[in-house]
């Protein structure tokens, strides 16, 4: 199973069970569902629904796996405006190779320190 943003209201956000195994995410479930008692905080649903995904980690993958007896895999979204990274330039070309969806950048070096700012 793929979990993105389409599913990911059906397999965690209706699944108190699942919930109660993610104890660290209880606000970003509070704010859903306070968004579904009330359409004027419907962005503020869609807001935790991406921070809930963006937030996920493998442990916590683990954790769904185990719950739902199947593999999962995590399809998060970048949704920022402007990214900053920091990184060595030794490891520049596996770095920069990784950032998608972001056609403008700026570069600056201080030492052995690359430091890249991008922005859609």
């Amino acid at each position: 199973m793929i979990l993105n943003l389409n599913n990911i209201e059906d397999v965690i956000l209706y699944d108190k069970k699942l919930q109660k195994l993610l104890p660290e995410f209880r606000d970003l479930f509070g704010q859903w569902h306070l968004a579904q008692m009330s359409s004027g905080l419907r962005t503020m649903g869609k807001k935790a629904i991406l921070d809930l995904l963006n937030s996920l980690e493998e442990e916590h993958i683990k954790i769904i796996e185990k719950h739902l007896n199947t593999r999962v895999t995590l399809n998060k979204i970048e949704y920022n405006v402007v990214k900053n990274l920091e990184f060595p330039i030794s490891g520049a070309e596996d770095e920069l190779n990784k950032i998608k969806g972001f056609d403008n950048f700026s570069i600056s070096r201080k030492g052995n320190q690359l430091y890249v700012c991008f922005w859609r």
